[in-house]
């Protein structure tokens, strides 16, 4: 029995660290991030003390109650708690270091604030999806879908590239270039399985000590990236092998976020002041942190002075059945407008995604239904392992910060990934093992 005591200081410490983390985000967004994105874009830095000062208010009074209430550890939860800090956070942050307007904090603080308390009482009330007889067919089901799975893929890059094997970042957007002529339903299977399947049957073979397993995933893994140079594929798959080795026996599983979250961000402030470089700040924390707040508070700003979409475009089968209200697609508007048409798609998620549909509603709309989707993917993973759970919930929320729960992206790539998990959540090899 784990001791009011020991609860406290759990969540004492959670506090602590992410006081700290905050402190050393908001230091490497002023000292290391530069002014300009490129030339003539700048970042958007215009410090306003007065809106600082009360961005920090607003995080430690939404910070108390997180830490004191939630306890449980479950998908759901690693998502909550993962959005809190790569979404909350910066948002907290970027009120001050980008003088935003208050209204975008006015968004967010109700969005946040409904999300926790829902949260809170729907935590044990998880809605059911089907349930399907669990017996030794599964087993070989998913073992023949795996490996035909696996076979496509590698012939696929056979053809596409004759398996050649790439790390070469510098040339990231060349690669990407070239796989745009690739056809979009293989991107969405590219997207599904090199983003979210893979890396966790990785993070699954290597719990269970399966190398063989482990060693093809992570060479087919290798063969993905090297397509279209997709970070995240790599990025993912080195969060599962991280969180596989850690010892859930000597480290509180609610400390592993924080954790997490602050030691990246101290290797990041310690590269700068140390080394004088800033690699992984502008590899990892810049495009975690910073660029998904930062393209919210665009994509807002330009949607409350634009007409909203309502559903007509980015809206997974809603969209085609509906005229376009405006003429051009909403990435390509957001690209001309702020970017001059540089950078091609600079996707969003979270609430600005809804917002360009509905406006101000979706800071109420938008918890209702990704909580009833959040707590529908609960049911995959309440017979894996503590460390699958806590991979999948990382995963799936970086995910939301670049893609909405409701766009054809996310339908099509995400859904087909999480059917395969379904499908694994049947098997043996995915039954609860001791953490």
């Amino acid at each position: 029995m784990i001791s009011h005591k020991f609860r406290l200081n759990i969540s004492l410490s959670i506090i602590l660290f992410s006081v700290i983390t905050k402190i050393i985000y908001d230091i490497e967004v002023i000292q290391i991030l530069p002014d300009s994105y490129f030339p003539g874009v700048s970042y958007g830095k215009e410090f306003d003390t007065g809106k600082y000062v009360f961005g920090w208010i607003l995080f430690v009074l939404f910070l108390i109650p997180y830490s004191l209430c939630y306890r449980n550890i479950s998908f759901s939860s690693v998502v909550i708690q993962t959005l809190f800090y790569i979404n909350f956070m910066p948002v907290c942050s970027s009120f001050g270091i980008n003088n935003t307007k208050i209204y975008y904090i006015v968004l967010y603080s109700i969005f946040w604030f409904v999300i926790l308390v829902l949260f809170k009482i729907f935590e044990k009330k998880y809605l059911k999806i089907p349930k399907v007889s669990i017996f030794k067919g599964y087993n070989l089901i998913f073992s023949v879908i795996l490996v035909i799975i696996l076979l496509g893929i590698f012939l696929f890059t056979y053809s596409y590239n004759r398996l050649k094997v790439s790390f070469n970042l510098a040339d990231v957007y060349l690669y990407r270039e070239k796989a745009t002529y690739i056809p979009a339903w293989i991107a969405w299977l590219k997207a599904s399985f090199g983003a979210v399947f893979l890396p966790l049957l990785a993070s699954v073979y290597i719990e269970k000590k399966k190398i063989f397993q482990f060693a093809i995933i992570t060479y087919i893994e290798i063969l993905l990236f090297s397509i279209g140079m997709d970070k995240s594929f790599l990025f993912n798959y080195f969060i599962g092998l991280s969180i596989s080795i850690i010892n859930f026996k000597r480290i509180s599983a609610r400390m592993i976020i924080p954790l997490i979250i602050f030691i990246g961000n101290l290797i990041a402030l310690l590269e700068y002041f140390v080394f004088g470089t800033w690699a992984f700040f502008m590899l990892l924390i810049r495009r975690i942190f910073y660029l998904p707040t930062w393209l919210n508070y665009l994509y807002i700003e330009y949607f409350v002075h634009n007409d909203n979409l309502l559903f007509t475009q980015g809206i997974f089968i809603l969209s085609s059945l509906l005229p376009d209200i405006i003429n051009a697609p909403f990435i390509s508007s957001i690209s001309n407008y702020y970017f001059k048409g540089k950078i091609t798609n600079p996707n969003t998620g979270m609430l600005a995604f809804d917002f360009m549909q509905i406006n101000f509603g979706s800071a109420i709309s938008l918890p209702f239904l990704f909580l009833l989707i959040l707590m529908n993917l609960e049911n995959l993973f309440k017979k894996m392992s503590l460390r699958i759970k806590y991979i999948a919930g990382l995963i799936f929320a970086m995910l939301l910060t670049n893609v909405s729960i409701l766009s054809r992206h996310f339908c099509l790539a995400v859904g087909i990934a999480f059917l395969l998990l379904y499908l694994l959540s049947k098997t043996k090899l995915a039954r609860e093992s001791n953490d």
